[in-house]
């Protein structure tokens, strides 16, 4: 079920955290977002059903790091007032848990023999739900994902996009991404 950001919302009480098995009906719902918003960019797709990824090797291989951003409700305190009466026990409302608001990974990849790197990091399932797109949560998943990349001694991020996904596009050079290849195709 897709959410609305609050008006209020802030970055800060963003999260980026490793994914557990818990969240899979959550990562899954992802993965069909993210194929329903390229199956108008790529009409090579298979029709529906399909599925891009294997959530539970991608949760359990030491090579490829999958992340999770989640929203943590901000503590309110609000100050109490004072009772000039016996104060009643109001029933304690439950407080919401965090909400997943987006996922990434990074797997280890082998790159070209000419190239001066031998492995890479690349990155996929790059997904942020749509009431938090351009509020820097993709920037925070990035950086988790480097910075596990940089753990791993790697020196290179790659990532492929579709040439007509403008926003995306943007959204990876402002993380510090350059347009590299074009990769094209022929159906014959």
């Amino acid at each position: 079920m897709p959410f609305a950001a609050s008006p209020d919302f802030d970055i800060e009480n963003v999260r980026i955290r490793t994914a557990q098995p818990s969240d899979m009906d959550t990562l899954l719902r992802f993965e069909q977002g993210v194929i329903s918003a390229e199956r108008p960019m790529d009409s090579t797709l298979k029709e529906d059903p399909i599925h891009y990824y294997d959530l539970n090797h991608m949760m359990t291989s030491p090579d490829i790091e999958l992340v999770v951003a989640e929203l943590v409700a901000p503590e309110l305190a609000s100050p109490q007032p004072v009772a000039l009466q016996p104060a009643v026990p109001q029933p304690i409302a439950p407080q919401p848990g965090p909400i997943l608001i987006g996922s990434g990974y990074a797997r280890i990849n082998p790159s070209r023999h000419y190239l001066k790197h031998s492995v890479h990091a690349y990155l996929g399932f790059m997904y942020v739900e749509p009431a938090y797109r351009g509020k820097g949560v993709n920037q925070l998943i990035i950086a988790a994902l480097k910075a596990w990349a940089l753990s791993r001694q790697l020196t290179e991020l790659r990532l492929d996009v579709y040439h007509t996904n403008t926003n995306a596009i943007r959204a990876y050079e402002k993380a510090g991404f350059t347009q590299y290849l074009l990769n094209m195709r022929m159906g014959i």
